[in-house]
Formats: structure tokens, C-alpha cells, sequence
């Protein structure tokens, strides 16, 4: 178990940090994102994580958790595998590295408004939302397998994508399990695939105005011979199981969105959305089969 004479002495940020933790208070720095690390505004990620697990003793930390914004975060934040988490809220700040909580038991998670290299939770069971609101993720998004009791919101959010295969894969939330929505909406923009087979929501999965591109990069296919380079895909929901409706309203897919075999239990609304097929090969556009 850490102490905090492990992390003495204390940078300015994080002695105004390490106070309003224990008040429970929110700690700004900034109203805008940070562009570099300064002596006002620069916090360590193991800092950070000691923080997020309570602390000495793990007493020490309110019980509302960890509210930041503007703060520049020096190296990943990894929580891989820790259970009882604080809430929390890194909003409008940057991390240097990745975000990491595979296999981990948390509260609500929040990175709105925060640049981060990567995502990594698989496993991960989220006991509320975790919000990625005009988040922007330099690579992947990786929650295989994890629960989210909550709402997955990632209203305006970027995500970069990582090479995968001949293409780029944005997010993979393989058979992850949503309690409430799926929100990928109004300025969510993604470079690569988004992997939803075999996933369940429980509320609805809204595209509404989100773009999707299937990135294929011939610089990272140098394989490529032995994949299909027409099969490319913007969504691959297969077997998606959902409790309410499907909306690809007004969004832009550039690149096959499959949704085979797919359980919808609401509407689907495609109204005013484009799709495009892949440049050669099979055509099609929009896969329903089985749905």
C-alpha cells in the first residue's frame, strides 16, 4: 500500500489536489485543456492513482471522489485490476499516456473534454457511466468484455484508432454489457472500426450525426494479401442485442455498417443518413441480415 511520504515532495498541483480530495471539492486548474505540463498545473499518474484508491489507508479521500480539470498528467494512469475505486471526474485535462483499468471495479468514470492516448478496460465493471464526452483518444478504445451499469456516452468524441488487420480499429466493446445507452452522437468521429458483435444494451443506441470512417491505411497492410481489402467495415454489430431502438439518424458511414443477426426491440431510423459501400467488391452498404 502506497504512502504519501512515497510521492513527497508534493508538486504545487498536487498539494491543491491532495486538499480539496480530502474536503471533497473540485480542483481547477484551467477552464481549457492543457497544451504542456507547467509547475501550476502538472500532476503525476501514480500520484493521481494513489488518490483515486483512497489514499493512505484509503480513508483519507472523500467518498464523492476525485473532481480535476485543466490538469496536465504525466505518464498512464493505471488501475488495472483495483477494486473500490473513487468516482471519477478528469475532465478538460490531458494525460500523457494511457488510461488503463482492465479487470478494475469502479464508480462513474468521467475524461469529458480530456485528450488521452488510449482507453484499455477490458474486463472493467463500471458500477454507473462512464463518460467520454468530447474526449479525445489519440488510439483505441478497448473494453472487451466489460460491464457498464450505466450509459457509455460519447457525445463528440474522437477516437484516432490503432492498425488492425489492413484497416484501423477505433473501438472494440466485444460482448460488453450496457445497462443504459450507447450514445455515439453529435460530433463522435471515428478513424476505424467500431466491434460491437455479440455486445447487449439495455437502452438505445443512438448514431444520431456521428461519422464513422473504416480507416483503411495501406501503410499498415502489409499482410493485406491475406485479408480482403473490399470486405472493409465502418460498424460490425453482429448478434447486437438490443432492448430499444437503432438510430442512424443524419449520420455518415463511410464504409459497411453490419448489423447481421442483430435483436432490435425498438425502431429503427436511418433518416437523412449516408452510407457508403466499400470502393470495390461486395457493395452493399447497410447489412441487416438476419435482423
Amino acid at each position: 500500500m502506497a504512502a504519501l511520504q512515497e510521492f513527497e515532495p508534493l508538486k504545487p498541483a498536487e498539494r491543491k489536489l491532495l486538499d480539496a480530495a480530502l474536503k471533497g471539492e473540485p480542483c481547477s486548474f484551467a477552464g481549457a485543456r492543457p497544451s504542456a505540463a507547467t509547475e501550476e498545473n502538472e500532476v503525476r499518474a501514480d500520484f493521481l492513482r494513489f488518490l483515486a484508491l483512497g489514499g493512505e489507508n484509503r480513508t483519507a479521500v472523500h467518498d464523492s471522489g476525485i473532481h480535476i480539470q485543466g490538469a496536465f498528467v504525466t505518464g498512464a494512469i493505471n488501475l488495472n485490476g483495483a477494486t473500490k475505486v473513487r468516482p471519477l471526474w478528469i475532465e478538460n485535462c490531458t494525460i500523457a499516456g494511457e488510461f488503463r483499468f482492465a479487470d478494475a471495479e469502479t464508480k462513474v468514470v468521467s475524461l469529458e473534454g480530456t485528450a488521452v492516448s488510449g482507453i484499455k478496460g477490458d474486463g472493467v465493471m463500471v458500477d454507473g457511466s462512464l463518460l467520454l464526452r468530447r474526449t479525445v483518444i489519440e488510439g483505441g478504445l478497448q473494453l472487451f468484455g466489460a460491464e457498464i451499469r450505466g450509459t457509455l456516452s460519447c457525445v463528440g468524441c474522437t477516437i484516432g484508432g490503432r492498425p488492425w488487420k489492413a484497416q484501423r480499429l477505433s473501438a472494440d466493446l466485444e460482448t460488453v454489457t450496457i445497462g443504459g445507452n450507447l450514445e455515439l452522437r453529435d460530433g463522435f468521429r471515428s478513424n476505424g472500426l467500431i466491434l460491437l458483435d455479440n455486445a447487449k444494451i439495455g437502452g438505445t443506441f443512438d448514431c444520431t450525426k456521428g461519422e464513422f470512417f473504416a480507416g483503411f491505411d495501406d501503410t499498415h497492410s502489409a499482410d493485406a494479401g491475406r485479408w480482403d481489402r473490399s470486405a472493409r467495415r465502418a460498424m460490425k454489430c453482429h448478434r447486437l442485442n438490443l432492448k430499444g431502438s437503432l438510430y442512424l439518424r443524419g449520420c455518415g458511414c463511410d464504409g459497411e455498417a453490419s448489423f447481421t443477426g442483430a435483436q432490435i426491440g425498438g425502431d429503427l431510423d436511418c433518416r437523412n443518413g449516408q452510407f457508403q459501400a466499400a470502393r470495390s467488391g461486395d457493395p452493399t452498404a447497410l447489412r441487416l441480415t438476419r435482423i
